[in-house]
């Protein structure tokens, strides 16, 4: 089980780096300005904890990080939140590849990909990485002995590699791995630590 922080009490230190998961970003980028008519509609403590809790930690002088994996993890949640509330929309069913074809739609979502990714780099450092059977066999490893699944195993890889100890993130999973800090709002994993 991995040490979890509450984020709500926890303080940010400055010069400490802080890996932020996906799902923070997305809330932070993306879905803050959105009306959701789905099932996934983010929690209030979602839109207000990690956003608050990101500013507090770039106030006190943290160092957030992300990596290259981010954004194809980021574009391809905003592309599916896109298809949802599409079809909610217009009541016309399609897949995301037909989607994919609707030239306005697609230009509405490189859009909303664009403005997250902007705002995730210019608030956050881009982590290197190597890809090659070695990490692949590491990051599998790590999925071995937790819950994590690949994009997240690859990103606790990468914090390992970076010597990032911390990760702002909502996903319980995190907590069934012992390789990081997790600092959390999930109320799930809260009571665990």
């Amino acid at each position: 089980m991995a040490q979890i922080i509450d984020l709500n009490s926890d303080e940010p230190k400055n010069n400490e780096r802080y890996f932020v998961d996906t799902n923070v970003w997305f809330w932070l980028t993306y879905a803050s300005s959105q009306i959701f008519k789905m099932n996934n509609t983010p929690q209030d403590y979602q839109m207000k904890d990690y956003p608050a809790y990101i500013e507090k930690a770039l106030s006190n002088g943290s160092v957030l990080c992300h990596c290259p994996l981010t954004f194809t993890e980021i574009s391809n949640v905003i592309e599916d939140a896109e298809h949802k509330k599409y079809i909610a929309d217009s009541g016309k069913p399609c897949t995301k590849k037909e989607f994919r074809s609707l030239q306005e739609e697609r230009i509405k979502v490189l859009n909303e990909i664009k403005i997250a990714w902007d705002t995730i780099e210019s608030m956050s450092a881009c982590l290197s990485m190597h890809l090659d059977s070695e990490f692949t066999s590491k990051a599998k490893c790590i999925m071995d002995k937790s819950n994590l699944d690949p994009f997240d195993a690859f990103f606790s890889q990468i914090m390992v590699d970076e010597a990032i100890d911390y990760i702002v993130t909502d996903d319980y999973d995190f907590c069934t791995s012992q390789e990081h800090i997790v600092v959390t709002a999930n109320k799930k994993s809260v009571k665990f630590s």
